[in-house]
Order: structure tokens, then sequence, then C-alpha cells
């Protein structure tokens, strides 16, 4: 960060032979190095480490991801909702973009092409975000055609209200979606 041009070029140079190696443990620096340096402008080199063969540096590009919240990422970050091994990352590292990942995670909702768990991690991603536009969102899909999608609604709706928040839902409508979603699943 506070070096002399000689130095920031000598880094530069050193950067973009580890980005190129094929040794993990070198790509997993660089893109550590991406955030801890906050090169927040070079986002298609970060999507490209996002979308890395090697899952560790993938994790290593989300924490780049969100130290630099760069709004540009969130379409790569997207894909790996589907990803089995990294979509708790991917919904961790969506959530800290805020505001700027509240109309992906809604668009992912109201998609009914979309599979189920792609749409349940959407709702948890908003349940994360947790400003009063994502649980807005939330609550206009509280009666989601698909059981799980409703069920993660309902649950995230209910643990926000639990942590103080307010909804334009009433607590008793959230309690009776999920006691209906409960008799439902266990057909009572």
């Amino acid at each position: 960060r506070y070096a002399d041009i000689e130095a920031v070029a000598h880094s530069a140079q050193r950067l973009k032979q580890m980005l190129k190696s094929s040794d993990v443990d070198e790509r997993v620096a660089a893109a550590w190095v991406f955030g801890e340096v906050g090169i927040y402008n070079l986002d298609q080199i970060l999507i490209a480490l996002i979308h890395d063969a090697d899952p560790r540096v993938r994790e290593a590009a989300f924490y780049a991801c969100r130290r630099l919240k760069n709004p540009k990422l969130i379409p790569a970050l997207l894909v790996h909702l589907r990803d089995p091994r990294l979509k708790h990352a991917a919904v961790a590292t969506l959530a800290t973009f805020g505001e700027h990942a509240v109309e992906p995670m809604r668009m992912i909702l109201d998609d009914m092409t979309k599979h189920a768990d792609e749409q349940v991690l959407a709702a948890c991603t908003l349940a994360k975000i947790g400003t009063p536009a994502a649980m807005e969102i939330l609550t206009s899909h509280i009666k989601h055609k698909k059981p799980r999608v409703r069920y993660a609604i309902a649950h995230a709706l209910e643990e926000y209200i639990w942590r103080g928040g307010h909804t334009s839902l009433h607590e008793q409508v959230i309690t009776a979606t999920i006691c209906d979603e409960a008799s439902r699943y266990y057909m009572i």
C-alpha cells in the first residue's frame, strides 16, 4: 500500500505471475492480496479467481469479495449458490454486499424456474442482510409456491423479529405460516 513506484511495479509483476501460476497456494495468496490491498477496480481478474477450478482459490476470492464489496462481483457469486461446497460461503459473501445484493435475491425468489435450494439460499441471504428492504422482499414472498421456500422465508422473518426487527407483517401471520407449513409437512 505504502511503497515507492518501483516497489509497486515489482509487486504488480509478481501478482500477475501468482495469478497465472499452476500452484494453487500462489493463486490463493493472489486472491488474498486482492482483498488485503483493496484492489477494487480489477474485478475481471477477481471474477476469474471466483471461478477457479480449485475450491480453495474460490474461498480466498470470496474473502477478497467480502473485503472489496464491488457490486460488479455479485453475478459471479450468484453462480455459487448452486455449488454444494461453497453455497454457504456464497450466502455469507453476498450478504456483505448489503443493499446491492437485495435486488438479485428478489429476482431469484421471483424466478419459479430456479431450484428451491437456490431460492432458500436467496431467502437466507436476505435474512443476513437484514435491512428493511430485504425484509420487505421476504414479507412479499411469504406465500411462495414452493413449501421449502415458504418455510425458509417464514423462519427468516421469525428470526428477524426475534432480534427486534419490524416488518409489515404481524408476528401472528408469520407464526401461522410456520404452523401451516409444519402441519403440511407432518400431515396433521
